[in-house]
């Protein structure tokens, strides 16, 4: 995410993305209180259906060109790796389309994991990563490394805007995601 790379650039470890996420905590407590207080209406004024909508097609427009790279065109024995994609699509698709019950909820994942099998019978799944892998194992959180002494509280201005910014955008997205669904199941989510 941009706003991580920036807050990591401007010479900091963990404390100013620490610092960024708890921004967008704030931001995202703030217009909960607002909605529930005032509804939703005050986002249609902020985000627009054109504005939420395009912000939804410059993302997509943005992960088209990633696809690629993602299934591996371009690298050699690609062949493979673009039959598991077709078929990790065909599998989710089918999923959301035939499934039932709590099946029919998870297509992504069913997806996933078909691709997943898939792949390993292609053999391209590189087992070797498992070798330093342990059952259980206490994570090194990041808030565990925090450094305010060194801190330069002067770039937290910068910090906030960034990822205020693409919270915002988030929320645009995440709005657009919301009326999609409501055109399909005929029923306004929003409120």
């Amino acid at each position: 995410c941009a706003a991580v790379i920036t807050a990591l650039l401007l010479g900091h470890d963990y404390t100013g993305v620490i610092l960024g996420g708890i921004t967008i905590c704030v931001m995202n407590t703030v217009a909960a209180l607002v909605t529930k207080k005032v509804g939703s209406s005050w986002v249609d004024k902020l985000l627009p259906p054109v504005v939420s909508g395009t912000i939804v097609t410059i993302i997509g427009l943005n992960l088209a060109g990633f696809c690629a790279t993602y299934v591996g065109m371009g690298i050699a024995g690609e062949l493979p790796r673009v039959i598991v994609a077709f078929c990790t699509m065909f599998i989710t698709v089918l999923t959301m389309h035939y499934a039932k019950g709590m099946l029919k909820t998870l297509p992504f994942l069913v997806g996933a994991l078909g691709g997943y099998l898939i792949s390993i019978m292609f053999n391209l799944v590189d087992f070797s990563v498992f070798k330093e892998v342990h059952l259980f194992s206490i994570p090194d959180f990041a808030f565990l490394h925090l450094n305010f002494k060194e801190f330069d509280w002067a770039t937290l201005p910068t910090i906030m805007i960034t990822f205020g910014a693409v919270n915002l955008a988030n929320l645009g997205e995440h709005i657009s995601d919301i009326l999609a669904v409501s055109t399909v199941v005929d029923e306004d989510l929003t409120k």
